[in-house]
């Protein structure tokens, strides 16, 4: 957090002039002290969820433009976004045991289900009930099979989800709010057994505005 707060300083980004938002999975354990999106949100001392199960930003782009519109006079919007991935003491991936629990359970229980679906060729139509895991399911399933290969499926099903939920990010969100900067920076959010401290991959970090073209701050803030 450090790192990006200096470099979105540099464009005149800081918190009296700024709304910050998140999409990332809804899982309680994302909350925990130490997390990035806890800790831009208490920076913020606001967040406007627009994530949904996995980290895709269900609130569109109807979503997307309330929350932009809310932003401060001539000010900017800042935005992390990206799925996440638990890990059992023992380093099992996909796996986390949360307070008060005996047993292991999933995390990101939604992507987990998404890839066991698409393996048992179960479920791939929509379900009104269900829209955002039929979401991961139709856009993970080709890809299942693949990760299923792999040495580690959990930690190559998290990468393909970051890499479809920043394309959906990038489709919805857009400068029309007024002359300030949109501010995007996505990741992977590792969340490490207790009591060791979770983690955030950086994969994508940018600044735009409706005057100035995307530029990206990879390089600058994480040396990527």
């Amino acid at each position: 957090m450090d790192k990006a707060l200096h470099e979105m300083g540099k464009y005149g980004v800081h918190k009296e002039n700024s709304i910050y938002g998140q999409s990332c999975c809804p899982d309680e354990i994302n909350g925990d002290r130490g997390h990035l999106p806890k800790l831009m949100a208490t920076h913020y001392g606001h967040s406007f969820p627009l994530g949904g199960l996995g980290g895709a930003p269900f609130g569109g782009k109807t979503g997307f433009g309330a929350f932009s519109h809310h932003v401060p006079d001539n000010g900017n919007v800042i935005i992390v976004f990206g799925p996440h991935i638990g890990f059992s003491i023992d380093g099992e991936a996909g796996k986390f045991l949360r307070t008060g629990q005996a047993a292991l359970s999933t995390a990101c229980g939604a992507l987990v289900a998404a890839y066991n679906q698409c393996l048992s060729g179960q479920g791939w139509g929509r379900e009104p009930r269900d829209e955002q895991q039929a979401w991961l399911r139709t856009k993970l399933r080709h890809f299942c099979p693949h990760a299923a290969m792999a040495g580690n499926p959990m930690v190559e099903m998290v990468t393909k989800a970051y890499e479809v939920i920043e394309e959906e990010m990038l489709s919805i969100v857009n400068t029309n709010f007024g002359s300030g900067n949109l501010v995007l920076l996505g990741g992977i959010q590792i969340n490490m057994p207790y009591p060791l401290p979770g983690y955030w991959l950086p994969k994508h970090f940018s600044i735009r505005s409706a005057n100035m073209a995307p530029i990206d701050l990879m390089p600058l803030a994480f040396g990527r």
